[in-house]
């Protein structure tokens, strides 16, 4: 009776196993250019140095809003407890999974007040969201 027990749990436990997946993703540098998949509902966090007192700042410049959603604005934390003008840190962006689907999440630091100049640098990421 335990045995068959134990075949009949085994491959319940399995299938629960495979129904998980990650709801959230942190991202950093490391994962510029390589996807990651996430969970309706899930969050992808990005967190990029940064040092907006030199004007440069991370903004979105590429996302399907249908599949996933900027949440709140962009989070500036200094890299010292006494930060200085000129000191760096790290700026994070936080978008919501609403939708199943692929998009690619691109963003860019620039300076926005400059209009027509490229961006300095740029953060691909491509982000697939399952149900």
């Amino acid at each position: 009776m335990k045995r068959i027990l134990r075949l009949l749990i085994f491959p319940l436990f399995l299938g629960l196993l495979a129904g998980c997946g990650p709801k959230d993703s942190n991202l950093t540098e490391a994962n510029d250019g390589h996807p990651a998949t996430i969970h309706v509902g899930g969050k992808v966090v990005v967190t990029l140095q940064a040092n907006p007192t030199t004007g440069y700042t991370w903004d979105v410049g590429e996302v399907d809003t249908n599949i996933l959603k900027q949440v709140g604005q962009t989070e500036y934390n200094s890299s010292s407890s006494t930060p200085m003008p000129g000191q760096g840190g790290t700026q994070t962006l936080r978008f919501q999974a609403v939708a199943p689907g692929t998009t690619t999440l691109k963003l860019i630091y620039h300076r926005p007040f400059e209009k027509n100049t490229p961006p300095i640098q740029t953060y691909t990421v491509q982000v697939t969201v399952v149900p």
